[in-house]
């Protein structure tokens, strides 16, 4: 079982059952379907994909995702959109933050020191204007990056903001703030 990828013309009870097996496993689990009787393993899944063309409402309703051409290579095409929209989400998060951060630390500091603000009110809001349109053009518009296909899902339970993006952003935000 561990050496097999796709199982194919299953029936509903045994796709339910391999789900089941699968994720007792560790193993992360998608199922397609376009019955009524593919929902209970569409819902166990951890991804349900439904079939959009032909199948029934209560499998497109139970499913996480609906192939509305029913084509599997567009799953495929589906994973690689969503990898490279996650990692540049993660990218813009990282520098928006990244940049707030210095933002605050430059009036947080010259206050504690007791020395006279660098900018006034209205150079920040022009200075966030620009920032932000930059910001949002850019990280939506950045292809994916290379072999992000060949990377494995990533789990879970993992946290959008784990250790090491905390880590980058403050050592952005030190080395905007020293610019």
């Amino acid at each position: 079982m561990r050496e097999i990828y796709v199982y194919a013309r299953v029936t509903p009870e045994d796709k339910l059952r391999l789900v089941r097996l699968l994720k007792k496993n560790g193993e992360l689990v998608a199922v397609t379907g376009d019955g009524i009787n593919d929902a209970p393993a569409l819902k166990e899944a951890h991804i349900g994909i439904a079939m959009g063309i032909h199948g029934t409402d209560v499998a497109k309703e139970t499913a996480d995702m609906i192939l509305t051409d029913d084509n599997f290579a567009t799953i495929e095409t589906a994973i690689k959109e969503g990898r490279k929209l996650y990692s540049n989400l993660r990218k813009g998060v990282r520098y928006y933050l990244a940049c707030k951060i210095a933002l605050v630390s430059i009036f947080l500091v010259p206050i504690v020191l007791g020395i006279p603000l660098p900018f006034a009110p209205i150079q920040i809001i022009v200075l966030e204007l620009f920032m932000d349109l930059a910001a949002s053009a850019t990280f939506v518009a950045e292809p994916g990056e290379a072999g992000i296909m060949n990377k494995p899902p990533k789990s879970p339970s993992e946290k959008f903001i784990n250790r090491s993006m905390l880590t980058s952003i403050v050592l952005g935000a030190v080395s905007l703030l020293l610019q």
